[in-house]
């Protein structure tokens, strides 16, 4: 009896985090590719670089319009300032475009290139 109590709690977590990792791919925008596979890491790790990279602009730059409220900074202020190179679409070769939203220390990052798109991703 003990053994099936354990087994339904598994059974029960494990449904549940179905759930939510089938939510985290609903928020992904693909479009087709030539290989009809859209690496996500690789754009997952260009977001990651312009968060970083907003995060130290912000450091050497500080704007207290940031500390006080949500901003937002775009990634071309983020490059013309020289500190993040350009961000390139990894099928198609064109730059992608993109912001960060800082909210309370949060660095949420947003880019939309040719065969990508952050969920939540506005012009």
């Amino acid at each position: 009896m003990f053994f099936l109590g354990i087994l339904s709690v598994f059974i029960l977590i494990t449904w549940i985090n179905s759930f939510k990792i089938a939510e985290g791919y609903a928020d992904l925008k693909e479009t087709n590719t030539p290989s009809g596979i859209i690496d996500v890491t690789y754009y997952h790790n260009l977001e990651n670089r312009l968060a970083t990279a907003t995060r130290i602009y912000l450091n050497a730059n500080p704007k207290e319009i940031c500390n006080m409220f949500s901003c937002t900074i775009q990634y071309s202020e983020v490059k013309e300032n020289n500190y993040i190179s350009e961000l390139f679409d990894r099928d198609r070769g064109s730059e992608c475009t993109g912001f960060v939203i800082v909210n309370n220390g949060n660095y949420n990052p947003f880019i939309k290139c040719s065969g990508y798109t952050t969920g939540g991703y506005y012009e």
